[in-house]
């Protein structure tokens, strides 16, 4: 009998687990999968899902065990996946109110992981790199703001038209 043996990384949140063969369960961050008899040559395959709220590289290692002596045990393998966790990407947002005749308050509502943002305010004029600018418009009229956010994750731009 074929049994696998998974004690999960830190910061790392168990989902579920499913074997090709047999069945397995999780309790306190170990996963156990006992997989009954491997067919000679045969081989089982667990898939395990889990979530994290980090980034970088989570290493994870699994250990086989078996009931009967292997009589090769030079043709086993195992396959060992490191996975790289990223940021997602932000996604851009912002509302807008006016604070005086022709100014417009912008207030970001974007979401994710923002390290810079870019607003183009649509009327010609340089563009702006706070979170949360006010802009003076020359002339009252509609105009397109783009607000474009970057980070670890990627970009993300909306354009929104304003009545000024």
């Amino acid at each position: 009998n074929a049994q696998l043996v998974d004690v999960l990384p830190g910061g790392v949140t168990f989902v579920s687990a499913t074997p090709t063969q047999g069945s397995c369960g999780e309790s306190g961050g170990t996963v156990t999968c006992p997989l009954g008899t491997l067919a000679n040559g045969g081989s089982a395959t667990i898939t395990i899902v889990i979530t994290t709220t980090g980034t970088g590289t989570i290493t994870n290692t699994a250990s086989a065990t078996g009931t009967v002596v292997d009589p090769a045990p030079g043709n086993n393998t195992t396959i060992a996946e490191n996975t790289t966790v990223n940021d997602a990407p932000p996604v851009a947002s912002f509302t807008t109110s006016s604070s005086a005749p022709l100014t417009i308050d912008f207030t970001d509502t974007s979401t994710g992981t923002i390290t810079t943002y870019t607003w183009d305010f649509g009327d010609g004029s340089p563009t702006d790199s706070s979170q949360n600018p006010s802009h003076t418009y020359a002339a009252s009229g509609n105009y397109d703001v783009k607000l474009t956010v970057d980070g670890p994750g990627g970009m993300d731009m909306i354009t929104v038209t304003i009545s000024v």
